[in-house]
């Protein structure tokens, strides 16, 4: 065997060179992305995008489970419950600052004064709500008593919705504008009256045996003691357009019951969450 070739097996069999951080997107939230770059940066890795060549949606739950245990993909980004939490290791820093806890809905344009008078929640029985199947969420409108239409596509919802398959579709502060941006087609908008608030952490989720997660925490922690986890919070352009068109203070607010809110939750830590009374 020639000298080319034996240099040709030692690089195919050699350990690659620099560290690959590989996560969903790059289509998906943003925030979530600008955090785990910024946590890659910090700690000489590059970022991979295992789904760069699936739509948005179509990786569900169960699939990205899969492929963090076989090491396809590092961390994905999801609201937490008991079961994620038995079989992964989250991360608990949430990573929009529980933003996902406030939910308005998306509607179906020629219904938006629908819920202009509802003042209790049993009013709303009389309307079902959309959610994906195997979404935390579902667990908790099910759970709190309201009628849920359920999907397994992410982009079968809009469809689904605009055709009066259901009624309301309640979303992360963060989610609905860009959201009626990519279904431009549909007559789509936000419910102005209403938001549901429960305590639904996002957080980054790794396999039990990826060191990654070390990493990923212990950077978080540190850019949450200076700052800097907030700083990326507030500039995300997804953030700021929710906080200055949701009008929290002029909707009615129906407080949940997260049923699979897991043990170990840090709702104390004032740090990690984001509270209007404060920033008003």
């Amino acid at each position: 065997m020639n000298r080319v070739m034996l240099v040709l097996i030692a690089l195919l069999s050699a350990p690659s060179f620099g560290k690959t951080l590989a996560i969903i997107g790059p289509d998906e939230m943003q925030l979530p992305q600008t955090i785990l770059k910024r946590v890659a940066e910090l700690n000489g890795y590059t970022i991979s995008y295992p789904y760069a060549n699936m739509a948005k949606g179509h990786t569900s739950v169960e699939r990205k489970k899969n492929d963090l245990e076989s090491g396809a993909l590092d961390v994905f980004w999801n609201m937490t419950n008991q079961a994620l939490e038995s079989e992964l290791r989250a991360i608990k820093v949430p990573v929009f600052r529980g933003l996902f806890g406030f939910r308005i809905a998306l509607i179906a344009e020629q219904h938006t004064h629908r819920f202009a008078n509802i003042t209790q929640l049993s009013q709303l029985m009389q309307y079902s709500a959309g959610s994906g199947s195997d979404w935390p969420d579902t667990d908790i409108l099910r759970h709190n008593n309201i009628p849920v239409t359920t999907a397994v596509k992410y982009n079968n919802m809009f469809r689904m919705l605009e055709g009066g398959r259901y009624d309301y579709f309640p979303r992360g502060l963060n989610e609905p504008w860009n959201e009626i941006k990519n279904n431009s087609e549909l007559p789509l908008s936000v419910d102005p009256y209403l938001m549901f608030r429960y305590v639904a952490p996002v957080y980054f989720f790794v396999s039990q045996n990826n060191p990654v997660g070390d990493v990923i925490e212990s950077t978080l922690m540190q850019m949450i003691d200076n700052g800097e986890l907030e700083r990326l919070f507030f500039q995300d352009k997804e953030v700021q357009e929710a906080l200055n068109r949701a009008n929290v203070a002029q909707r009615t607010i129906f407080n949940l019951t997260n049923p699979n809110l897991p043990a170990g939750t840090p709702i104390n830590d004032s740090r990690l969450w984001y509270n209007p009374a404060k920033e008003n």
